[in-house]
């Protein structure tokens, strides 16, 4: 019962928090409201009078249902674009009452046949073992192997085969015929859901994107959505677009151009994100760069972009290039461990829009790159939209000043973003650029020193730093998305 149902908030909280980007506040409330009508459900069933095993059986039935399907019909709702919200914790509540029914009533249902302190310490070491051993599965196997939709499923299957199972030993004599079949009836719901879960999630996840999905899979970290129109193909993460090919050559100019001009001899680059290869695919023109470490969280992104065949033409292979390596891990991590150093760093992570990314954004994390770079390296920093996010995008130019770099702030204009905003952070000044060693679609000559003019509208403000144990930048990011006219 306790397993179970954390498992339903497990999978909720994890689909609310990659939808909507805030996982402590995901988790905080679901839990929150789990335990609450976990209480109220227990308090209400001391109202329940015999038959136990009856409402034990049809409760199982219902949480079988709910927590099975939970996955599809918020998944639906989200994609419909109305009653997302009130869904999770209409279900969440009513799931959590449910279970909470339960417990009570399997110990009044024992109580005559075992003595009561066996009973008691029986009945919560099994609930509770259930659950550590559903805490430890659900991030190491149950979503890396099955994703929330089929963990959800099988969960309410579990429910359901547990449930029949229970009412096969109780009544041997077959006087609770309704109930079976009321099971069987779950059972088929769950087994049809199932199979034609994969079409119910193209046609749901079609409709939140202007242009055909041609690829669509979760990941252990994030959903990975790639659609094309046939002139123009794009990336989702978490349904946030990455880039679009049609413009993506302005956006990666922008970040690479402005610190490769800005050092002398660039032999090793490090690129902190760009699982895509798009940015590996410009600095690859520069003969000069003999080694390009490309650390990115997620395998699934980057190997998608080695093997798929119409993406490898897209990052003109670059993944695949003698002179890339590629690492799958935490950038947080594998910064604090690594001994090499690096005469070009570009940092493309996602925007800050929940703490574990923000600690990618903090002075803790950029005192840990510049601990990396050799004498005379350059640093570029995507820093969201300086003209819609203007406290996001100066909380970040404060965070690399104070984790000891000179800073000079620009922007570009990327038609699928929007104008955006950029950090060039040296522990060196330096204000001349070298002369250009790539060809240029956009930052050429004439446009490189006109991205370092800030207009009166971009201008700075006067914010905090963002520091690992007090991570304002997700709070100023929060309120610049929301209070945004653009």
């Amino acid at each position: 019962m306790t397993a179970s149902g954390l498992t339903y908030q497990l999978l909720t909280a994890a689909l609310v928090s990659s939808l909507a980007g805030d996982s402590v506040l995901a988790f905080s409330t679901i839990i929150g409201c789990y335990l609450f009508a976990l209480g109220v459900g227990s308090y209400c069933s001391r109202y329940i009078r015999r038959p136990f095993a009856t409402i034990l059986v049809q409760t199982g039935y219902g949480v079988a249902l709910l927590g099975g399907l939970s996955t599809t019909i918020l998944w639906t709702l989200f994609a419909w674009g109305s009653g997302f919200y009130l869904g999770v914790f209409l279900l969440i509540l009513t799931v959590g009452f449910l279970v909470g029914l339960q417990l009570p009533l399997v110990m009044r249902e024992l109580k005559e046949r075992l003595p009561f302190k066996e009973l008691v310490s029986g009945v919560l070491a099994l609930d509770y073992g259930g659950a550590v051993i559903v805490s430890v599965a659900f991030p190491l196997f149950l979503v890396p192997q099955l994703g929330l939709n089929y963990t959800a499923l099988v969960f309410g299957l579990l429910n359901v085969v547990t449930a029949l199972g229970y009412l096969t030993l109780l009544d041997a004599e077959g006087r609770w015929t309704s109930l079976k079949w009321e099971g069987f009836a779950a059972l088929l719901i769950l087994l049809t859901v199932a199979y034609y879960s994969s079409t119910l999630e193209r046609l749901t996840e079609q409709t939140l994107f202007p242009d055909p999905v041609i690829y669509a899979k979760s990941s252990a970290y994030q959903r990975v959505v790639i659609t094309s129109s046939g002139l123009d193909t794009r990336l989702y993460l978490n349904n946030n677009l990455q880039f679009s090919s049609a413009d993506e050559y302005r956006y990666h100019e922008a970040l690479i151009i402005p610190p490769l001009r800005s050092v002398e001899t660039p032999r090793s680059v490090l690129i902190l994100g760009g699982g895509d290869g798009l940015a590996a695919k410009l600095l690859l023109q520069d003969q000069r760069i003999k080694k390009i470490t490309l650390v990115d969280l997620d395998p699934a992104v980057t190997e998608l972009f080695r093997q798929n065949p119409t993406l490898r033409k897209l990052n003109d292979d670059s993944l695949n290039s003698e002179r890339v390596t590629v690492i799958n891990e935490d950038a947080f991590k594998w910064i604090e461990t690594t001994e090499e150093k690096f005469d070009l760093a570009l940092v493309d992570f996602p925007d800050p829009s929940s703490y574990s990314v923000g600690k990618l954004y903090t002075v803790y994390f950029y005192r840990r790159l510049a601990a990396r770079l050799n004498p005379g390296a350059a640093v570029s920093i995507q820093c969201s939209s300086p003209l819609k996010a203007r406290q996001t995008f100066w909380c970040i130019a404060r965070t690399l000043e104070k984790a000891g770099f000179a800073v000079r702030p620009y922007h570009a204009m990327v038609p699928a973003f929007g104008e955006w905003g950029f950090c060039l952070a040296q522990l060196e000044e330096s204000r001349e650029f070298q002369k250009a060693t790539i060809p240029a679609r956009y930052v050429d000559d004439r446009v490189l020193p006109t991205l370092f003019v800030m207009p009166n509208d971009m201008g700075p403000l006067d914010v905090q730093p963002n520091t690992l144990f007090d991570q304002v930048l997700i709070r100023y990011f929060r309120q610049d998305w929301s209070n945004s006219p653009f």
